[in-house]
């Protein structure tokens, strides 16, 4: 983690960036507040969530997800149906296939009920 006082997370980032790529991976997920997360590269949330899928033999195409920081973004490209949430950062609202209502408005659950229909299933 590395954190500064001033500016924006997204203007860390950029400035970080160049400087620690052939060491780490730099990215962010505080929406107010300019702290960076850093890891080996090609550690991510797609990585971790695709060898979890792959453990209970479910494939990619059949995952959905759910993001809204630069964070998410590996995640969200990976699954079959990558969702950002409409008050995501830009970079994760252009990295997923598809957008997610506002959490606010209960997202999540509304893709989730819709999929769930689809399929057949009767909510209470």
């Amino acid at each position: 983690m590395a954190i500064v006082r001033e500016g924006t997370a997204d203007e860390f980032l950029a400035e970080v960036t160049p400087a620690v790529a052939h060491l780490a991976a730099a990215t962010h997920s505080a929406p107010n507040m300019a702290l960076l997360e850093l890891s080996l590269p090609g550690v991510n949330k797609a990585v971790t969530l695709a060898e979890y899928a792959a453990s209970l033999g479910v494939d990619s195409a059949d995952v959905v997800a759910f993001g809204d920081m630069p964070n998410d973004i590996e995640m969200l490209r990976w699954a079959g149906d990558g969702y950002a949430m409409a008050s995501g950062h830009p970079e994760a609202i252009l990295a997923a296939g598809q957008r997610a209502p506002h959490f606010d408005d209960d997202g999540v659950a509304q893709i989730l009920e819709a999929k769930l229909a689809a399929l057949g299933v009767r909510l209470p």
